[in-house]
């Protein structure tokens, strides 16, 4: 088996995947008492919420079809454009970190060896771009409106 591009991209999902359940469990945990656990708590504190916007792009991992590489760019657009809003507190160099990240991998998952593996002709990309900013865009409002915060809208 050859090594290929796109597994860096599968690893970085994955690995955000389990990291965010485990951060989240312990949060969990450390939130309340064993007592006290009941399933209106679990859904009021909203814990688990980075782990459901993470579920897509875990998925997409496993689809090799342009269905797959549309979940996990949904997700680094989810990403970008959430950085440009939410960041406020941010210095100008944190801010400019924050979205060069989301970026990069934008346009790592746009190289053609990338898009390539999931089976994207060139002719298709920009409307799977455009659906995938989209969702990423309405996954960020979803966001918003959870937590209340309607600053941005």
């Amino acid at each position: 088996m050859k090594f290929k591009l796109v597994y860096i991209i599968h690893g970085l999902i994955l690995i955000l995947f389990i990291s965010s359940i485990v951060y989240e469990t312990n949060q969990y945990l450390d939130y309340f008492a064993f007592d006290e656990m009941t399933w209106l708590r679990f859904f009021d504190s909203g814990i688990y919420r980075i782990a459901f916007f993470l579920i897509l792009p875990t998925v997409g991992v496993f689809l090799r079809s342009s269905i797959g590489w549309l979940l996990i760019c949904q997700y680094f657009y989810f990403l970008f454009i959430g950085s440009i809003f939410m960041f406020e507190e941010a210095g100008i160099i944190e801010r400019l970190i924050i979205i060069i990240i989301p970026l990069f991998f934008l346009l790592f998952l746009n190289y053609k060896k990338i898009f390539s593996y999931y089976k994207i002709k060139r002719k298709q990309l920009l409307k799977i771009n455009i659906v995938s900013f989209l969702i990423g865009f309405l996954f960020l409002f979803i966001s918003l409106v959870i937590r209340e915060n309607y600053y941005y809208l």
